[in-house]
């Protein structure tokens, strides 16, 4: 399956790792960088281990990661998308319980384009519904008018889960009609498409364009 936004354009439509700039950094930025490091070396022996198991064939690889995670709950899957999302070059975080005004699961900071994330974990839903849209939705009526990030009306939600709709024809109706009556877009991803961004990462060091990502759309 393939995700497309409203051009066209294929999300796995990856660009080489753009640099980024070093700033001058204090003993806490130090720690939240060695915190990453610790967690992205989390992801490779993950996707290692599975990749070693098939004898380097990755879709193989992938379905074995897919059957270890496909009763996963929220506090197993939530922060395994956030790793993974981390690993192909977002900066991505979970958000705290209780925390009203970071009503989503997930968040991807950007200093333009920030992006409200939706998790649905295969324990809660095993294929995402019309109300992970209704959700993500919500999460970016509550970013714009809190404006506790930077983002645009154009730059997608995303709704992340286990696996694609179930119904695919509710899912993008729904989709387009937000699309026209507010003037946003909605992003699905489900846990195959990410696990192959991962790979495509690790083996060819390559990673997700930002500007397609961003205008996810479907």
């Amino acid at each position: 399956k393939t995700l497309r936004q409203n051009e066209g354009q294929d999300i796995t439509d990856v660009g080489e790792s753009s640099s980024v700039e070093k700033s001058i950094t204090t003993l806490s930025l130090v720690n939240k960088n060695e915190e990453k490091k610790d967690k992205s070396t989390c992801i490779i022996q993950l996707l290692k281990i599975h990749l070693d198991k098939t004898s380097g064939d990755v879709e193989n690889a992938i379905e074995l990661i897919i059957r270890k995670f496909d009763e996963a709950n929220q506090n197993e899957f939530y922060p395994l998308v956030r790793d993974l999302l981390r690993y192909i070059g977002f900066n991505c975080m979970t958000s705290r319980a209780g925390v009203n005004y970071q009503r989503w699961d997930a968040f991807i900071h950007d200093d333009i384009e920030s992006i409200p994330i939706e998790i649905k974990s295969p324990g809660e839903e095993e294929c995402l519904s019309v109300k992970a849209i209704r959700q993500a939705l919500e999460n970016k009526v509550i970013l714009l008018s809190r404006k506790s990030a930077k983002t645009l009306l154009e730059t997608t939600s995303l709704a992340i889960g286990f696996k694609y709709p179930n119904n695919r024809s509710d899912v993008v109706s729904l989709i387009n009609d937000i699309k026209i009556t507010f003037g946003t877009t909605i992003g699905i991803i489900d846990f195959h498409t990410l696990l192959s961004l991962a790979y495509k990462s690790m083996i060819d060091g390559k990673y997700p364009k930002k500007e397609i990502f961003n205008r996810l759309y479907g």
